[in-house]
């Protein structure tokens, strides 16, 4: 996942998201959800962001501060996957 930051306000910033998708050898992919945090390490205060769909992309605008994002993709039945990709933050 790649992170593109794009200052919105004076005490806004817009995120914008990326990722390559995920490949599910069952072929049943359905979406990704979005978890956030404002503190590391990754771990009790992540929480839900969105539910994204079958999407690569996604944009944001949050109030500045440093965020930490991680997808977890899930299927048709809605399972979500065990792990988090690879977590990304934006820099101030």
């Amino acid at each position: 996942m790649g992170i593109f930051m794009v200052p919105a306000t004076n005490n806004n910033i817009a995120i914008n998201l990326a990722w390559d998708p995920n490949v599910e050898p069952e072929g049943d992919l359905a979406g990704y959800n979005l978890y956030y945090s404002t503190s590391t390490p990754w771990g009790p205060g992540v929480a839900p962001l969105a539910n994204l769909g079958n999407v690569t992309s996604y944009s944001v605008t949050l109030p500045r501060r440093v965020y930490y994002f991680a997808l977890k993709a899930y299927d048709t039945a809605n399972v979500e996957s065990l792990t988090f990709s690879n977590v990304v933050n934006n820099t101030l």
